[in-house]
């Protein structure tokens, strides 16, 4: 019975200090299989190296002179750097 009791409070103690998220609701949802596909290789490929920047922390004119040296260093495909260019601009947008 005590070692039960002491893994339950371990188990309660771990599950009380773990980080909680919290679901982003005001998240939009990606009208296009395309630009569902941006983001994720943005994510994925631009997380591996810096911390994601919030697309609108630069302008369209800042995007098209990071983006592309950004894509060589993480060696986007050219179908893979059109993805992340559209969905940039639709973030820009909306």
């Amino acid at each position: 019975m005590k070692k039960g009791l002491i893994a339950f409070s371990i188990l309660l103690l771990t599950a009380s200090c773990a980080e909680k998220t919290i679901p982003n609701v005001s998240e939009v949802e990606l009208p296009t299989v395309e630009l569902k596909s941006g983001k994720a290789i943005y994510t994925k490929k631009c997380h591996r190296c810096h911390k994601l920047k919030t697309i609108d922390s630069y302008s369209a004119e800042q995007w098209d002179n990071i983006l592309p040296d950004m894509a060589h260093k993480s060696r986007l495909s050219d179908s893979d750097e059109a993805l992340v260019k559209a969905y940039i601009a639709w973030e820009l947008v909306n």
